[in-house]
């Protein structure tokens, strides 16, 4: 899954056939190095990623209208506070050196385990993240 490519694709629920949200962001947990879910416009704004039952090239799907949530502590409480969509946040090395911008993230469709992080069209290793803040991405430098 990339990042970019979800944002404003629908969330439809298959067992009653109808739109229930739209994505605004990847919910990423940078301690994990995964994307736990997605964030959702709506009462209930969090999708868990373990609640998708596809990510398909024109919607996301669901099974009911339930699997969305209101967020949890930590990062789905800091996603939809708006403070951690990483894309288009300034990317610092962990010695302080700005690298560019996130332009892109992609992530495993199955666990949601980072693989690639695109900064100003290069490609760095998931495995690097270190942290995401109101101010920048963090990676190993």
């Amino acid at each position: 899954m990339r990042a970019r490519e979800l944002k404003g694709r629908p969330v439809l629920d298959v067992v009653e056939a109808r739109q229930v949200g739209k994505v605004e962001a990847v919910v990423l947990d940078p301690e994990a190095g995964r994307v736990v879910g997605l964030m959702v416009k709506g009462d209930r704004p969090v999708l868990p990623v373990d609640a998708v039952k596809a990510l398909g090239p024109d919607a996301v799907t669901v099974e009911g209208a339930d699997a969305l949530r209101l967020p949890q502590p930590g990062p789905e409480q800091r996603a939809v506070d708006g403070s951690l969509d990483p894309l288009g946040r300034l990317v610092l090395a962990d010695d302080g050196t700005a690298l560019g911008t996130l332009d892109d993230l992609e992530a495993d469709d199955l666990d949601g385990t980072v693989r690639t992080l695109t900064v100003d069209g290069q490609a760095i290793e998931g495995d690097r993240l270190v942290g995401i803040g109101s101010y920048a991405v963090v990676v190993r430098a």
